[in-house]
């Protein structure tokens, strides 16, 4: 995966979400307001997943569902619930084949020598053809598969986040929005980073404990862990904390990459965050650069995922 996605793709990606964001913001500017989520988020990000990986879903709705069960079962269900699992389970079964069909299509129309496109799927497919070692057909579905899971519900939550916190914050708002009429997209990411710091779409992260450990070993919080624990990283208390912050309750966007635990750290490093730092702020600046927004509803959730958050153009 790190061989088929280049970090070159990222001013391309960047564009293209830009592109795909300005046309569904531009389809709603007669109606006077979008909804962030289902009516440029979800269809956005799901246009992009389909150019750049291959691999459409059968249609958006499903796609989104199909990435948000697993989701759902890999990453938050902490106690185990069958009923989170058999849900995963059910989605996985659908979606497996339908990658399996898309993988086989492709595979033929390369080994056909057919015109084909130059995506994640073509690159994966023609390593496999060149005798990369363990990259069977099912390799390369799940490598897909993961990347979708971790892409579609990430990206959607983190940018709903975004745009609700500033709605709360009419100075830093009405800013924002100027550096993206303006076309500063540097400008504009960081208004997304701050705004992520307050409102991230993930308070904390889990992390499983091998052996015995002493955390802070020395300190007044030292801290016994058993091996077999599982524990959670606090990172929102970690980006608010006096100690490694400054001025850690203001909103600030010259602030330094290090203030920000949004992607995790180490070896678990969120894989995809070079695109989600590439595409977000592109997304972001094809609403912002629209006429003066305002909330015309809350920030409404699907269980633990975004699902309707409508904005007003009043200008």
């Amino acid at each position: 995966m790190d061989r088929a996605v280049r970090r070159e793709d990222l001013p391309a990606l960047a564009e293209q979400m830009y592109g795909f964001a300005q046309e569904l913001v531009a389809a709603r500017r007669d109606a006077g307001e979008i909804d962030v989520v289902s009516q440029l988020a979800d269809p956005a990000i799901d246009r992009q997943i389909a150019s750049y990986f291959g691999t459409p879903g059968p249609d958006t709705e499903t796609h989104l569902r199909w990435a948000r069960i697993v989701f759902q079962e890999l990453f938050i269900n902490v106690g185990d619930l069958p009923t989170v699992k058999d849900r995963a389970l059910a989605a996985a079964a659908e979606w497996r084949p339908h990658l399996d069909g898309l993988i086989e299509e492709r595979s033929r129309a390369i080994e056909t020598r057919a015109d084909v496109p130059d995506d994640v799927l073509t690159r994966l497919l023609r390593f496999q053809h060149e005798g990369e070692p363990n990259l069977h057909d099912v390799a390369i579905r799940h490598n897909i598969l993961g990347n979708i899971t971790g892409w579609i519900p990430t990206i959607s939550n983190a940018f709903a986040r975004i745009v609700a916190e500033l709605l709360e914050r009419e100075g830093e708002l009405e800013a924002a929005q100027e550096a993206a009429r303006a076309g500063d997209r540097e400008l504009v990411a960081a208004y997304c980073l701050e705004a992520s710091r307050f409102n991230p779409q993930n308070f904390a992260l889990l992390r499983y404990v091998p052996a015995d450990t002493v955390i802070a070993a020395g300190t007044e919080r030292e801290t016994r862990v058993k091996a077999g624990s599982t524990v959670f990283a606090a990172t929102l208390s970690a980006m608010h904390d006096e100690r490694a912050i400054d001025d850690p309750d203001e909103f600030r966007t010259d602030r330094p990459w290090s203030d920000y635990m949004l992607f995790g750290h180490g070896l678990h490093t969120c894989y995809g965050q070079h695109i989600v730092r590439a595409t977000l702020p592109a997304m972001a600046q094809a609403l912002f650069e629209a006429p003066r927004l305002e909330r015309a509803g809350k920030l409404q959730f699907d269980g633990p995922f975004p699902s309707q958050m409508r904005v007003r153009f009043s200008g």
